[in-house]
């Protein structure tokens, strides 16, 4: 089983995760760019500072971990206090 849930990073003061500001890259989503980083051996971490570099350096997105790929050992902490279901889900 899985009893951890890790912290990628901290949570943005406000998301914007939706596309990138970054010229010539505009029609691309944040979550792509995260993606990629990941692909090219960034971790979840890595990828999400890296984004949220202001334009014209990178895509200015401020996302928070749900853009990234996680490993599929990662554990998902559900919390939904209306039907009285938390813990962590495997």
């Amino acid at each position: 089983p899985i009893w951890t849930v890790h912290d990628q990073g901290p949570e943005p003061d406000k998301l914007d995760c939706g596309y990138c500001k970054k010229e010539g890259y505009t029609d691309q989503t944040c979550a792509a760019h995260v993606h990629w980083m990941q692909s090219q051996g960034s971790n979840c971490r890595q990828a999400l500072e890296s984004v949220s570099r202001p334009a014209p350096v990178d895509c200015e997105c401020a996302c928070d971990d749900f853009a990234c790929d996680l490993p599929s050992t990662q554990a998902m902490y559900l919390n939904n206090c209306q039907w009285g279901l938390h813990g962590p889900i495997e």
